[in-house]
């Protein structure tokens, strides 16, 4: 509910939200402390010592947007073109999966009533070590008002 600062974004006059900024604010608003709550352990939104899912998430997809060590376009295609490298596609969809589990929750936190697909589920029983085995019950969590 920060619309002058969405203004002052929009208008580029203020930086954009920092994305740890963004994540102690959701994980402090009622909706996100109760399904941290839930869930229990380091949950979605977790701080340090103890980084939760979406931190976790952020640093997993910094790799390759900061082209750290083995993450670069070079790395991946182990080349200097872009060729198919099936260890490289799977992981890449892999990552893509596990970041679009996360906006499925930060969705219906923002939107309880919002519907999502019947494949998050599946999603979820193969999430990576990011979501630190909370995806299944977090999409449990967030679907029984019986939305799927």
């Amino acid at each position: 509910n920060d619309q002058t600062g969405f203004n002052d974004w929009r208008a580029n006059t203020k930086d954009s939200p920092k994305f740890g900024n963004s994540v102690d604010i959701i994980g402090l608003k009622p909706a996100g402390k109760t399904l941290d709550t839930k869930l229990g352990g380091q949950g979605l939104f977790g701080n340090n010592p103890t980084n939760g899912v979406m931190r976790d998430l952020y640093a997993d997809a910094c790799r390759y947007v900061h082209s750290q060590p083995g993450f670069s376009n070079g790395d991946i295609w182990q080349s200097n073109g872009p060729v198919f490298i099936p260890r490289a596609f799977t992981q890449f969809w892999l990552d893509y999966c596990d970041t679009s589990l996360a906006c499925f929750a930060l969705l219906k936190l923002a939107y309880p009533d919002a519907k999502g697909h019947k494949m998050w589920k599946a999603i979820a029983r193969n999430a990576g070590s990011s979501w630190h085995g909370l995806a299944p019950r977090t999409v449990q969590t967030l679907t029984m008002t019986g939305h799927t």
